[in-house]
């Protein structure tokens, strides 16, 4: 069977344009305003959906990020804070062990010497043994700055906008080494047992002064920071 081919006539053709016309004299068109914002409006409000989501993700992550990284600060902050405190306290014993010994190898050679220099004098024995010690905690003082500089580095590091704990740091990277009470000029047995406690007094104040205090102040301004924060 063969298929009906269906040709467009003239009067067909001239009815069409008739109706468009009509429709459009009458305000309709063939696809109405309402139908196409709908179909416009689908897509873009998809994609702004889309993009107001990728955002608010990426804000989240930012904000989850940050609260992160200021948590591991502080977490940081108390641990460098009971570091410099064991410090303070270790840096203290290193220094006043060392020059006490100083001062009873110093106290043991004088005793040595007034007693005539014999060879065989138990005082010329302490005296090189104090030495020896004290020159052993030379290399522990060593030791515990280099620890003690890298924990003030970290505080730098956590607080490089804070002025005044800067100043406190650079306080304790100038410690300054206590003197040994000098000999008087004229010494006998008497005086230089007046002289060794003398010694340690004056040791102790300046263990005070010159290791303790900048310790101290460090600590206090760091104590005082992370109770306001």
């Amino acid at each position: 069977m063969s298929k009906l081919l269906i040709i467009p006539t003239v009067a067909s053709i001239s009815g069409l344009k008739n109706t468009l016309n009509q429709s459009s004299a009458s305000g309709q068109v063939l696809c109405d305003k309402k139908d196409l914002f709908n179909l416009f409006i689908g897509p873009v409000s998809a994609l702004l959906g889309t993009a107001i989501g990728l955002f608010g993700s990426l804000l989240v992550e930012k904000i989850k990020r940050k609260f992160s990284l200021e948590d591991r600060d502080e977490e940081r902050r108390f641990m460098v804070y009971g570091e410099i405190n064991s410090f303070a306290f270790s840096t203290k014993q290193l220094y006043s062990s060392r020059f006490e010994a100083l001062i009873h190898s110093d106290y043991h050679e004088q005793k040595w010497k007034l007693g005539g220099h014999k060879d065989s004098s138990i005082d010329l024995s302490e005296s090189k043994r104090w030495m020896l010690i004290s020159e052993e905690y030379v290399n522990r003082i060593i030791s515990n700055h280099q620890k003690l500089h890298k924990c003030l580095a970290k505080i730098t590091l956590l607080y490089k906008n804070d002025s005044k704990i800067i100043s406190a740091v650079r306080g304790v990277m100038s410690l300054k080494n206590p003197e040994i009470l000098e000999f008087p000029e004229k010494i006998d047995s008497s005086t230089i047992e007046k002289w060794k406690i003398d010694a340690k007094s004056k040791l102790a104040i300046e263990i005070k002064q010159n290791i303790s205090t900048p310790l101290l102040n460090l600590i206090a301004i760091l104590d005082k920071k992370l109770k306001k924060d």
